[in-house]
Parts: structure tokens; sequence; C-alpha cells
């Protein structure tokens, strides 16, 4: 996973910046669940929000506690 991980940071993901919400009218149609961890430091819960309010039809759900870090297996 790391390899995946240095990959697509090596290469700057695979979207261009604002690429995801410039394209929202093809997905808008769809069904979607965008589900976020409260305190996930890699993934900040701006980008889930700005995701979800730009797609109406999709589910947001913020999950407590995000369960990436051992601290968070543990809690939860």
């Amino acid at each position: 996973m790391a390899r995946i991980e240095a990959h697509y940071m090596v290469n700057r993901g695979f979207l261009a910046p604002g690429e995801l919400l410039a394209g929202m009218a093809a997905l808008a149609k769809h069904p979607a669940v965008i589900v976020q961890g409260r305190y996930d430091m890699v993934c900040p819960i701006a980008a889930a929000d700005q995701l979800a309010r730009a797609w109406p039809g999709a589910q947001y759900r913020i999950g407590q506690p995000a369960a990436f870090a051992q601290a968070d297996r543990a809690a939860g």
C-alpha cells in the first residue's frame, strides 16, 4: 500500500486540482456515500464538506473515531 501511495504522491495524484468538483455534472445522477473520518489528518474534512455540498444526492457520513491510527482502533 505504501508503494501505491508513494506513486500517487510523486505523480501528484490522478486528478488535476479542482477536476472532481468541475466534473460534478457527470456524477450528480449517481448515488454515493461520502465517508470522512472526523480527525483524519491526511484528508481534511473541509474537502469532504465541499464535495458533499456539490453532490446533493450523496449521503454524507462523518465517522468518529477515524480508525486510521492505532489509537483510533483501540478507542473504536
